[in-house]
C-alpha cells in the first residue's frame, strides 16, 4: 500500500505562503483530494482572532497544533475551513479544533471577531471579490474557480450586466394630501418587472409628528404594515404593490402594507414583482401616491411635506 502524503500551505494575512511540507507546494490549485491513497494537499489562509460560527460542525477534535487540525480538514472530504482555539485546553497541551463544512463566503454574517479562536480556510478564488453589484461569490475549490450568484436585476458571469434603468433624470416628489402625487414617464419601451424608488430628501406625514420616507409611524399602526407609497398608472389605478401585501379588514389602515426587508425609512423602496412583466410604451405615464391621499381615507390631518425620489425600473 502506498503511503499517504499530505501537504499543507498556510497563508497568513500579513505574509506570503509558508510551506509546512516539501510536497506539492508548486501547484496552482488550492485543494486536491481523491478517493485513493495518493497525495492530498491544500493551501490555507489564516484569519487571526476570527471564527466562523456555524452550527453544522463536521467534527470537534483535540489536536496538538494548527497543522494537525489542517490535516484533519484536508482528509475530511466535506471540510472547507476550521476554527482552532487560541489557547490550549486546561491541564492539557491540546487545542480545540472544529472542522466546518462551509466557508465565510457562504456565511459572511457568521464570520465574526473572536477572542477564543483563529479561523483557517482554503485560499479562495473569491478572495479578489470578482462578483459585481453585490453578487455572492461561491468558491469551487476543486476546480480553483468560482461562480457568481447575482441579485435581482443583474446578470453576467460577474453580475456586471445591470437591468435596472433610471426612469427619471431629476427627483420626483409626492405628498400625503391634496392630490399631491408625483408623475414620471417611461424613457424606453419594454417589459417591466418592478420599480425601485431611491430616496433623495423630504418626508410625508400621516399625522402630527408621524413623518417618514414611505409611510406612517403613528404608534397605533401595525408594525409590519406601515408602508404607504403606491405606484399607479396614469388613471391612478394601483399597479404595485400587489393585494397580498396589504393589511386586511381595518378601515383606512387596510390601505397600508408591508414588504420584506423594507421599512418606512429605508434608503430605497423596492416593490414586489409584477405577476407577469408589464409591457410599457415609450413615454407611458406612471404616478407615485401616498395611500391616504390616493384613497381619500384618513388624510385630513396629514402634513404638507413631500418625499422626493429617483425612479428605477427593472426591465427584462
Amino acid at each position: 500500500m502506498q503511503r499517504r502524503i499530505v501537504a499543507v500551505c498556510i497563508a497568513f494575512a500579513f505574509a506570503a505562503v509558508v510551506t509546512l511540507t516539501k510536497q506539492h507546494t508548486q501547484s496552482t490549485n488550492v485543494l486536491k483530494r481523491d478517493n485513493y491513497e495518493h497525495a492530498n494537499y491544500g493551501n490555507f489562509k489564516g484569519f487571526f482572532n476570527y471564527a466562523l460560527n456555524i452550527s453544522n460542525r463536521l467534527a470537534s477534535l483535540n489536536v496538538k497544533n494548527f497543522a494537525e487540525c489542517s490535516l484533519e480538514c484536508i482528509i475530511n472530504a466535506a471540510c472547507y475551513s476550521f476554527n482552532i482555539a487560541i489557547w490550549s485546553l486546561k491541564n492539557s497541551n491540546s487545542f480545540a479544533c472544529h472542522l466546518l463544512a462551509s466557508d465565510k463566503y457562504n456565511h459572511s454574517s457568521k464570520f465574526v471577531p473572536s477572542q477564543e479562536f483563529h479561523h483557517y480556510a482554503f485560499v479562495s478564488p473569491c478572495e479578489s471579490s470578482p462578483c459585481k453589484n453585490n453578487g455572492r461569490c461561491v468558491s469551487l475549490y476543486k476546480e480553483n474557480s468560482y461562480v457568481c450568484l447575482c441579485g435581482d436585476g443583474f446578470s453576467g458571469i460577474y453580475c456586471e450586466i445591470d437591468h435596472w434603468k433610471q426612469m427619471t433624470t431629476s427627483p420626483v416628489c409626492f405628498g400625503a394630501s391634496a392630490d399631491s402625487f408625483g408623475r414620471f414617464v417611461a424613457p424606453i419601451a419594454g417589459d417591466l418587472l418592478t420599480f425601485k424608488l431611491i430616496y433623495q430628501n423630504g418626508s410625508v406625514e400621516c399625522a402630527a409628528g408621524s413623518s417618514s420616507h414611505w409611510g406612517c409611524t403613528y404608534p397605533e399602526m401595525a408594525q409590519d404594515h406601515r408602508l404607504g407609497t403606491i405606484i399607479t398608472n396614469s388613471q391612478s389605478v394601483r399597479l404595485l404593490p400587489k393585494d397580498y401585501y396589504f393589511l386586511k379588514g381595518v378601515p383606512c389602515r387596510s390601505h397600508f402594507y408591508g414588504l420584506p426587508g423594507q421599512t418606512v425609512d429605508s434608503p430605497e423602496l423596492l416593490f414586489d414583482n409584477f405577476s407577469t412583466p408589464l409591457n410599457v410604451s415609450l413615454g407611458e405615464e406612471f404616478q407615485i401616491w401616498f395611500t391616504e391621499d390616493l384613497y381619500k381615507c384618513g388624510y385630513a390631518d396629514n402634513g404638507l411635506g413631500k418625499t422626493c425620489v429617483l425612479v428605477f425600473g427593472l426591465f427584462v
